[in-house]
């Protein structure tokens, strides 16, 4: 009952928000304090074995392929693994999520949207 109303005062309530991001400590993520809650009610725990899994797959210089990107969280750990001299291909069909990818990886050169 406690979450129920927890949730229904955050829904109310609801507000834009920038957090460090826990993977990529140099980059902010752009978000919605309702709707994007378990980027930030998660912290670092938040995909932990697949965040560790991801970074023996990706190298510098690598290029990465995310289709399904959703806000970019995902994104912004690929654009730092790839390194500046790799490149990240990012796609999202949710026109919802697309306003908070763009913020998420506006300035940075090697990403296409």
């Amino acid at each position: 009952m406690l979450r129920k109303i927890g949730l229904g005062v955050l829904k109310a309530t609801a507000f834009d928000l920038s957090i460090r991001h826990h993977w990529v400590p140099e980059h902010r993520l752009h978000l919605n304090s309702y709707m994007h809650r378990s980027y930030w009610g998660r912290g670092k725990r938040r995909e932990h074995d697949e965040m560790e899994l991801i970074a023996k797959l990706i190298s510098r210089g690598d290029t990465v392929m995310e289709v399904g990107a959703h806000i970019g969280y995902l994104s912004q750990y690929f654009i730092s693994l790839a390194g500046p001299d790799g490149l990240v291909h990012v796609f999202e069909p949710t026109p919802e999520t697309l306003f908070y990818l763009r913020k998420n990886l506006a300035g940075i050169s090697n990403v296409r949207l």
